[in-house]
């Protein structure tokens, strides 16, 4: 098999179960990360000497992906829409969706293969801009095409956050806190606390993250400076401690 079939494949995979398991125009959305995925690593993978060469081989692997998402979304709305006993879907907008993923995926894989052949400055730029575009009109795309993936993404991204987090504090500081998430307590409550009606604030969103990450980074300075010193077993225990303390100061602010 041709590796910029193997490439096309790989990276519409994950793609294609995520369009079958929400339908709708979800295609036309992942086609671009699709055919760029494909475009980066073919290029990187196959030895070419031009730059037309490097974007035919995006071209392939992105048309490759592109068919990939076609088959899901034919899949979608014919077969798995009957067995799940959802109402059928209109033809023509299947057709515009797998169509349109499909020449999307092969048009971003073409412009990413022959990107890779720029100097590392250009690229750099050329990749950044794309993302940036595409992250700026996503929430307009989401709204018009009401598949509401804004919502789902952002506790995915607090969850990331929190990972993140963790894994500064533990992996490369090696301090064994159990109590980490009370910190992102202070923030999440803070926000709620002059974001809702409770007791009678109403802040606006973008200045009140800014005020709740300066009162949980005030708290870690103020709680986590004694604790320091401490080590292994100790410094888990105190840390347990704190991270079951703050939820209930908070539940009984009232």
């Amino acid at each position: 098999m041709p590796r910029f079939i193997r490439t096309g494949l790989t990276t519409a995979l994950l793609a294609a179960i995520i369009l079958i398991l929400n339908g709708g125009w979800s295609g036309l959305i992942i086609a671009p990360l699709v055919g760029a995925g494909a475009g980066i690593v073919i290029t990187s993978q196959e030895k070419w000497k031009t730059r037309a060469d490097a974007a035919r081989l995006g071209l392939k692997a992105g048309i490759t992906g592109g068919i990939v998402l076609l088959v899901a979304q034919i899949f979608h709305d014919t077969l798995l829409a009957k067995i799940a006993g959802l109402p059928p879907q209109p033809i023509d907008r299947m057709i515009i969706v797998a169509v349109g993923a499909l020449i999307i995926s092969a048009l971003t894989g073409f412009l990413f293969g022959g990107a890779q052949s720029l100097a590392s400055t250009p690229r750099l730029i050329f990749t950044f801009t794309f993302l940036g575009l595409f992250l700026l009109i996503y929430p307009f795309i989401d709204q018009a095409t009401e598949l509401g993936w804004i919502g789902q993404m952002i506790a995915v991204l607090i969850f990331v956050l929190l990972a993140l987090g963790l894994n500064i504090v533990v992996g490369y500081a090696g301090l064994l806190d159990l109590g980490y998430a009370a910190f992102f307590a202070i923030g999440a409550y803070t926000t709620g606390l002059l974001s809702s009606p409770q007791i009678g604030l109403h802040v606006n969103f973008w200045l009140a993250i800014w005020v709740a990450a300066a009162i949980a980074a005030f708290s870690g300075i103020v709680l986590g400076a004694p604790t320091l010193p401490l080590r292994g077993d100790y410094l888990a225990i105190v840390t347990l401690g704190f991270g079951e303390i703050v939820p209930i100061v908070f539940r009984n602010l009232t």
